[in-house]
């Protein structure tokens, strides 16, 4: 299965902008922009780990 690296990046902006928004108390840090951060990273992890499955 073949990933397109710019159709990942659109697809982990929405889905981080989703997350961040649907459950921007999830992590509750500091600053918003952690919080962004943090989404990022999770959602990141979440998909490599869903493409090794796929694959």
């Amino acid at each position: 299965m073949k990933i397109n690296p710019i159709h990942y990046l659109i697809l982990m902006i929405f889905v981080s902008v989703f997350l961040f928004l649907g459950l921007g108390n999830l992590f509750t840090t500091a600053t918003p922009m952690t919080d962004f951060l943090l989404t990022v990273l999770v959602t990141h992890l979440v998909m490599t780990k869903l493409i090794e499955l796929a694959k």
